[in-house]
């Protein structure tokens, strides 16, 4: 049967059938409330009272030896890139250290940083509705502290684990820094961190020394500033400038840019005192108003042939092949007067005392080395007798022909030798590889002009059984004929 009102209406209502009795909520007695101990009032540790952030936990996204720093907004501005880190994961008693590589990054509380609401504001301009926000930085674990060195790390920083900045003691001990030579100052995270290394260990500044960066970085200025703290502690720098960029290194800088940071830092420009400007004879200098400049050549005798094998990294048969034409160009400039020059006692006692290991053969040139080779060719053994020789030190037309006879070399005076034929038995064409193929110079050039006037090299070849070593006459060559 239906349910009706009191009278107000006459709607009726469905029936829901019998009541479910529902759980009863008793108000507690205020005296067991009374009772009930709430515990302390929470304090924040007083050993993080010079935290700057704290450790997040990892994402999905997170990789080895990074991690995520979130900073409190007064904290912002404390944590500038590169900073150096510690991190103090207490609940497992670990010690990390870190250098900040992305960040700071500033977040809202609570909300994604392209939320409606906060695009809205901004674009508005309503700066009464920016929302709290946060930092956050990404940093690069360095190492662990275990018995105070620092290992490469085998765990992560707990979620949640304090994080606090070194001090410039704690920083300079990190980077092993200290020294009587002042490198720079860190460009960012602490500006009154001086980089000094000491001038006096080779284990630092000869060997493990390296300067890099993108282009208009500073790398050439660092690299004067460099030489100029060597020079004060007593080095001597020689700086190869193959593009001319350091020419200007003993003048003041007069830069805008440069002349505003020095001022910042309280110094005066100054160049780079008692410096000196060599150039290769023949060639300009960018700077041509330098106080102190002066011309130099490599000149091919002053150069040891062992020297010049490892400068043309030649291999094993390209260094028995230059050797050998190394010593035909001996005999050549012995032969022909060039050096020793004939009645020249001094200089046929140089010869004598000669040290290879140190210098090469006085008057030689790389253009009778490129000749001896380009050549190729059997240089024919002429000798002189003493009926033959003629007062400006030449050959007779009799003495060639007699030679081209044949005559025994025993009948000779072996003393006058002009020139000796090479071991090879065939032309070195492998000693022409690691050096320039010039065809035309030297001593072909020589023998018009000066006292090779009578050198001609004969081309013929050896008989097939003939070895190199063999000393054997070889076959002259016939005369062309009609």
């Amino acid at each position: 049967m239906p349910n009706t009102t009191d009278g107000q209406n006459d709607q009726a209502t469905p029936d829901l059938g019998p009541a479910v009795p529902g759980p009863v909520v008793r108000p507690i007695p205020l005296d067991e409330l009374m009772g009930l101990d709430a515990g302390e009032e929470w304090k924040p540790d007083p050993r993080d009272a010079d935290a700057v952030g704290r450790t997040m936990f990892d994402a999905p996204g997170s990789k080895d030896n990074s991690l995520v720093v979130l900073l409190p907004r007064d904290s912002l501005n404390r944590v500038p890139a590169q900073s150096l880190l510690r991190i103090e994961s207490r609940e497992d008693d670990r010690t990390y250290l870190g250098i900040v590589t992305a960040g700071p990054f500033a977040e809202p509380d609570g909300l994604r940083a392209d939320a409606p609401t906060i695009v809205t504001t901004a674009v508005r301009g309503a700066t009464a509705f920016v929302p709290r926000y946060h930092g956050r930085v990404q940093v690069e674990i360095l190492g662990e502290r275990r018995s105070g060195a620092l290992s490469p790390p085998r765990y992560r920083p707990l979620p949640n684990s304090p994080v606090f900045l070194l001090d410039s003691k704690e920083s300079s001990d990190v980077l092993a820094l200290g020294g009587n030579l002042r490198l720079g100052v860190v460009a960012a995270g602490d500006d009154s961190l001086t980089i000094d290394i000491p001038a006096d260990k080779k284990s630092v500044l000869p060997r493990h020394t390296g300067v890099l960066g993108t282009t208009g970085g500073g790398k050439s200025t660092t690299v004067s500033r460099m030489i100029d703290q060597a020079q004060r502690q007593g080095f001597a720098v020689i700086l190869l400038d193959t593009e001319g960029e350091y020419t200007l290194m003993n003048e003041p800088t007069e830069d805008p840019t440069m002349l505003k940071l020095l001022a910042e830092r309280g110094e005066e420009p100054h160049g780079v005192e008692k410096t000196t400007l060599y150039t290769l004879a023949g060639k300009r200098t960018s700077n041509p108003n330098h106080p102190l400049k002066a011309e130099f050549d490599l000149s091919f005798e002053r150069f040891s042939p062992f020297v010049v094998q490892e400068l043309l990294d030649l291999s094993d048969a390209q260094e028995e092949r230059f050797s050998q034409a190394y010593e035909a160009a001996k005999t050549l400039l012995r032969g022909l007067g060039v050096f020793p020059a004939r009645n020249n006692d001094d200089e046929k006692r140089v010869a004598m005392e000669l040290n290879e290991f140190e210098t090469g053969y006085p008057k030689m040139k790389l253009d009778h080395i490129i000749d001896v080779v380009a050549d190729g060719p059997r240089l024919h053994v002429r000798r002189r007798s003493g009926r033959d020789r003629r007062d400006d030190g030449g050959l007779s037309r009799s003495s060639r022909s007699a030679q081209g006879e044949g005559r025994p070399a025993g009948d000779q005076d072996q003393s006058q030798a002009v020139m000796a034929r090479p071991a090879w038995p065939s032309p070195p064409a492998a000693a022409a590889q690691g050096l320039r193929r010039v065809r035309g110079a030297g001593l072909r050039r020589a023998a018009r002009t000066g006292s090779c006037q009578h050198f001609r090299p004969l081309r013929f070849g050896f008989p097939r059984d003939q070895q190199p070593g063999d000393r054997r006459r070889a076959p002259r060559r016939p005369r062309p004929t009609g």
